[in-house]
């Protein structure tokens, strides 16, 4: 009897880039012939990351002509 958990299909990038079209639902992410499917990103996360983005702007002056 085969196990399925070490059964992985192999997947060029443009058959991914097809699937990644028709499946929309899932972030989905490409490595090495493999595909992976994340989880999707809390609202929270995107919030959190703007407001450091800002500090760090801010802070060490991105953007200011000197």
């Amino acid at each position: 009897m085969e196990s399925s958990l070490n059964k992985y299909e192999y997947y060029t990038y443009e058959e991914f880039e097809k699937y990644q079209q028709s499946e929309i639902q899932y972030k989905m992410e490409y490595d090495n012939g493999y595909i992976f499917c994340m989880t999707p990103v809390h609202p929270n996360h995107d919030r959190v990351k703007n407001k450091l983005a800002m500090s760090f702007i801010n802070h060490f002056g991105f953007g200011r002509k000197m």
